[in-house]
C-alpha cells in the first residue's frame, strides 16, 4: 500500500519544481461532490481495497496526442499480455483502435462522462469514483462488473465523515493528485500493480492538438510555453506547450515518484514534456522570455 506521505515533508511534497507554485481544484463545487459521493455509496457496488503484489503490466492509456504514434507500442505490449487500462476517453479511442480495455475507469464528477461508459465491454471491469455523478452510476447499471473508489486522503473533513458513517470507517482513500491518470496509477499500485507502461500521458500539447480525439471541454484551452532541459545543461532545453491542467498533471506526477518512485516500476511512452523530462532528469522552467504566450 502506498502512504503518500512517507518520506518527505509537507513543505518538500508541494515544491517541486522549483520557482513555480500550482494550484488545482475538483471542476464542481464541494457540495455537489458530496451529494455524489451520498448517492453513490448507497448503490450496490463493492469497494476497491488494497491487495498484494501482482507483476502483471499495466498498459495504462491517457488521451493524450502521442498515442497517434505510439500506437504501435501499445499493440505489442498488449500481445505480450499486458493489461489494457483505460481512462475517460481513451476508452472509446482504444475501442476504435480494436484494442479491449481490461479496466475502464473514471473519476470526473461531470454529469457528461457517463459516455466514458458506453458501450458496454464484456469482461471489462468499471471502476468509478464515488464522486461521479449519478449519471455516470445510471449508465453502468446492470454492468456486471463495476467498483467504487474513493477520491480523498483520510484526514479529509466532511468527505471522511460521511464515508465513515456509511462504511463504519471501513473504506480506503485514493490519493495521487487531481488528474485521473494519477489517481488511477496510485489505485493501480494500491491493487498489488507495480509495472506501469504510460501511453498518451504527455503532459502537453503536440502538433497543437491537447489529446488524440476531439474533446470538447478542452478545445479552449490557453496554451503556455514551457522548457525543459537536463540538469545544469540549459543548451539542451526542449520547449512544450501546456495547458494549466497539463501543469498540475505535471507535477503530480513529480510528486508521486519523488514520494513514491520506489514502489513501482513506470516506462513514458511518446515524445512528450513527461516522457522528455524522466528521461532528462531535468530540471523544469516556465518559458518567459519576452513574446511567448
Amino acid at each position: 500500500m502506498i502512504n503518500e506521505d512517507a518520506t518527505i515533508p509537507e513543505d518538500a511534497v508541494l515544491k517541486v519544481i522549483e520557482g513555480v507554485e500550482f494550484s488545482g481544484r475538483v471542476n464542481v463545487e464541494d457540495t455537489i461532490l458530496l451529494d455524489n459521493v451520498r448517492s453513490a455509496i448507497r448503490r450496490p457496488y463493492p469497494q476497491i481495497k488494497p491487495q498484494g503484489l501482482n507483476f502483471e503490466r499495466a498498459a495504462l492509456v491517457g488521451g493524450g496526442p502521442s498515442l497517434k504514434t505510439t500506437e504501435h507500442e501499445l499493440v505489442d505490449l498488449l500481445k505480450e499480455r499486458a493489461a489494457l487500462i483505460t481512462v475517460n476517453g481513451s476508452y472509446h479511442w482504444c475501442l476504435e483502435h480494436n484494442l479491449i480495455p481490461k479496466t475502464q475507469m473514471v473519476m470526473d464528477a461531470r454529469p457528461s462522462n457517463a459516455r466514458f461508459v458506453k458501450p458496454y465491454v464484456p469482461h471489462c471491469r468499471y471502476v468509478i469514483a464515488s464522486q461521479c455523478a449519478p449519471e455516470v452510476w445510471n449508465a453502468v447499471e446492470g454492468y456486471p462488473d463495476v467498483w467504487i473508489f474513493h477520491c480523498v486522503n483520510e484526514a479529509e473533513g466532511a468527505f471522511k465523515e460521511l464515508l465513515d458513517q456509511h462504511y463504519l470507517g471501513n473504506w480506503y482513500g485514493v490519493g495521487g493528485g487531481i488528474t485521473v491518470i494519477t489517481r488511477a496509477m496510485s489505485l493501480l499500485r494500491a491493487i498489488g500493480c507495480v509495472r506501469f507502461d504510460l501511453f498518451g500521458v504527455d503532459c502537453c500539447f503536440l502538433d497543437g492538438q491537447h489529446h488524440a480525439y476531439a474533446q470538447e471541454e478542452n478545445e479552449k484551452d490557453r496554451a503556455f510555453p514551457f522548457k525543459v532541459y537536463p540538469t545544469g545543461h540549459p543548451e539542451l532545453e526542449q520547449r512544450f506547450l501546456c495547458a494549466p491542467w497539463h501543469a498540475k498533471q505535471f507535477e503530480c506526477f513529480l510528486q508521486m515518484i519523488r514520494v513514491n518512485g520506489h514502489h513501482f516500476q513506470i516506462n513514458v511512452h511518446g515524445n512528450g514534456l513527461l516522457a522528455s523530462a524522466l528521461a532528462m532528469s531535468a530540471d523544469l522552467q516556465i518559458a518567459t522570455e519576452k513574446g511567448e504566450t
